[in-house]
């Protein structure tokens, strides 16, 4: 079986950093392969993220909370999928985007956006690095969940 982590790239994304399995209703999408969708998502997300270089990994998703209702749809086995013409809804302040899953133990990482105004360049390229390695060592954490799950099969 394969592994892979995701990378959920919207910052102020309630989901980010929870643990969240389908069950719960929310799925993760990764980016279209159709050049001009892509664009247009990508585009979206580098206003989010006040990043105008961010460009999408492999490992880059949005979740599920993230789009209307209307440009969902379920399959046949129970998959959910996203229209070709589904665009990310970014809520201002995230209040409409519901909270699923518990806190983390990684939650106590306190990144503010706001306060990364007034940083120096050295200061934002350190945060962004934290928040890379955060990341990581949560793809770590669950590797190694997986792989001792796996020995004792």
């Amino acid at each position: 079986m394969w592994f892979r982590c995701k990378e959920i790239i919207l910052r102020k994304c309630k989901n980010y950093g929870s643990k969240i399995n389908k069950s719960e209703g929310i799925s993760y999408h990764t980016f279209p392969s159709d050049d001009f969708t892509k664009h247009k998502l990508v585009s979206i997300v580098q206003a989010e993220r006040s990043e105008h270089d961010w460009m999408p990994t492999k490992s880059s998703t949005i979740c599920s909370a993230h789009f209307n209702h209307e440009d969902k749809y379920t399959t046949s086995k129970g998959y959910l999928r996203l229209k070709k013409t589904a665009i990310p809804v970014i809520a201002s302040d995230n209040d409409d985007v519901p909270k699923f899953g518990s806190p983390t133990s990684l939650d106590h990482v306190n990144i503010s956006d706001i306060d990364s105004v007034f940083d120096t360049p050295r200061k934002a390229t350190l945060k962004k690095r934290v928040r890379k390695l955060v990341v990581e060592k949560k793809c770590y954490r669950k590797r190694i969940i997986f792989l001792k799950f796996k020995i004792t099969d």
